[in-house]
C-alpha cells in the first residue's frame, strides 16, 4: 500500500510541475521584454555597456534573434570586434531570412577590414556537442560557439568531449576574411570489459560416505494456507484514478486561461484614449502568455485523458 501511495505522490508532483510551467515561462517572457525596453532606452541614450548588460539579460530568460542582434550591435559600439562578429554571425544562423540580413553581412565586412589592418582575422568554431572544449594551436577558446582572432597562415584546431573521439584537423586562415568551422564529433565506442578468468574452488569430501542429512519444515506465525477455491478481489485502478485527475485539473486551468486571454483580447480592443502603449504591450503580453498556457494545459489534460483510457486495462488486465 506504501508504494501505490508513493507512486501516487510522484504522479501528482508531476501533474503540478506541468501546470506550473505555463506560469514559469510568463514570468521569463515578462523578464526578457522589460530587459529589452530598458536595453534600448540605453542604446538611444548612447550608454551601450548598460543596454549590453540588458539585452544579455534578456536574452539569457527567452532567447530571440533581434535581441542578439541588438547585442552584436552593442559589442560593435563598443569595439569588441571578437564577440561582435561571433553575435552577428549567430544572429544570421538563428534567422537566415532576415530582412536586414544584407545589413548584417556588411557590418561583419566592416569587422572583417578592421581585423585586417591589425593582422588578425575572426574564427568561429561550432561543434556538436556544444558542450565540448575548443583549442586552437594548443590554446583553449571555449566551447560552442568558439571565437578567437588569429593571424592569417596555417592553424590546428583540435576538440575533446567525454564520451567522444577527440578531433584535430589543420586550416588555412584568410587574411582578409573570416572563417567559420562547424564540427560534429563522433561517439567513442567503449570496448567490452574482459571477464576475469574464475576457477570454481575444489572443495574434499571428509568421508567417502555422504551423510544424510534432513530438512525439518519450519512453521511461523504468519503462515497463510491457500485455498485452491480463493478468488481476486476487484482491482481499484488507482493510477487510473490519478491521470484522470491529472486531466480535470489540467482542462479546468486551460478553460481559466483561456477566459483570461479573452479577457485582455478583449480589453485591448476597447478603444481607450487614456491607455498608453506600455499598457497596451502589458495587455498584449498578458493574452500571449495566457494563451500559451492554455494550449499547455489542454495538452497536459488530452495526455493525461489517453493515459487513463490505457491504465484503465492494463490495471484491468
Amino acid at each position: 500500500m506504501a508504494r501505490w501511495l508513493q507512486l501516487s505522490c510522484i504522479l501528482a508532483l508531476s501533474a503540478a510541475t506541468v501546470l506550473a510551467q505555463p506560469a514559469a515561462q510568463a514570468q521569463d517572457t515578462t523578464k526578457a521584454r522589460d530587459a529589452f525596453l530598458k536595453g534600448q532606452a540605453l542604446y538611444l541614450k548612447k550608454k551601450f555597456k548598460d543596454a549590453l548588460g540588458e539585452f544579455q539579460t534578456s536574452y539569457a530568460a527567452k532567447p530571440h534573434p533581434a535581441t542578439m542582434y541588438n547585442i552584436a550591435r552593442c559589442e560593435d559600439q563598443l569595439g569588441d570586434l571578437l564577440h561582435a562578429m561571433t553575435s552577428y554571425k549567430e544572429y544570421l544562423r538563428q534567422s537566415p531570412q532576415a530582412d536586414d540580413a544584407d545589413e548584417v553581412v556588411k557590418a561583419i565586412a566592416s569587422i572583417e577590414q578592421r581585423l585586417q589592418s591589425k593582422g588578425l582575422q575572426h574564427l568561429v568554431v561550432y561543434v556538436e556537442p556544444a558542450t565540448a572544449v575548443v583549442s586552437v594551436d594548443g590554446k583553449e577558446i571555449g566551447t560552442s560557439p568558439a571565437s578567437a582572432t588569429i593571424p592569417p597562415g596555417s592553424h590546428t584546431v583540435s576538440i575533446a568531449a567525454p564520451n567522444f573521439d577527440p578531433y584535430e584537423r589543420s586550416f588555412a586562415m584568410s587574411a582578409s576574411r573570416s572563417q567559420e568551422l562547424t564540427i560534429s564529433l563522433s561517439a567513442s565506442v567503449t570496448p567490452p570489459v574482459a571477464k576475469p578468468d574464475v576457477k570454481p574452488k575444489e572443495t574434499k569430501v571428509a568421508s567417502d560416505t555422504p551423510k544424510k542429512t534432513t530438512l525439518k519444515p519450519t512453521k511461523k506465525d504468519d503462515d497463510v494456507s491457500i485455498r485452491d477455491d480463493a478468488t481476486p478481489g476487484p482491482r481499484k485502478r488507482l493510477f487510473t484514478w490519478v491521470a484522470l485527475g491529472t486531466a480535470g485539473v489540467a482542462a479546468g486551468a486551460g478553460a481559466l486561461f483561456t477566459v483570461l486571454m479573452k479577457n485582455n483580447e478583449r480589453t485591448l480592443t476597447t478603444f481607450d484614449p487614456m491607455r498608453t502603449r506600455e499598457q497596451a504591450n502589458q495587455l498584449y503580453s498578458g493574452a500571449y502568455s495566457m494563451g500559451t498556457a492554455a494550449t499547455i494545459s489542454f495538452i497536459t489534460a488530452g495526455v493525461s485523458a489517453v493515459a487513463a483510457i490505457v491504465l484503465f486495462f492494463v490495471e484491468g488486465a
